[in-house]
């Protein structure tokens, strides 16, 4: 099984969220593949609607893949555990450092948070 990248959905461009009809068109993404869903961006942040992020795990959920989604708040996570496609997924996040460097981590959570949220 081959990890695919790919950004399903949502995309944070010039500091604005947007939903992409596009990508959600796609006529298919095959099946057998591992998909890391919104490899660029983080589908899971505070600010992105809770309907774009049904929209992506109801088109992900279409096809016999699996998928991995990442974020910078996996508590969020936990509003969809029910969602079916959560069956044939791998939740992650990153913890870079156990020190929080408020000029360049802006939106990011303190890593104790993060780390306690997951």
């Amino acid at each position: 099984m081959i990890l695919t990248a790919i950004n399903i959905g949502i995309a944070y461009i010039k500091n604005k969220w947007y939903l992409s009809p596009y990508s959600l068109n796609l006529e298919s993404l095959g099946e057998g593949n591992f998909i890391f869903v919104g490899s660029s961006t983080d589908e899971w942040a505070a600010n992105v609607p809770a309907e774009w992020i049904e929209q992506v795990l109801d088109y992900c959920d279409g096809f016999d893949n699996w998928y991995l989604f990442q974020s910078k708040n996996p508590a969020r996570f936990l509003e969809y555990l029910d969602h079916p496609v959560m069956r044939k997924s791998v939740l992650c996040t990153t913890i870079e450092t156990n020190r929080f460097y408020p000029d360049i981590m802006r939106n990011a959570p303190v890593p104790q948070e993060l780390i306690e949220r997951f």
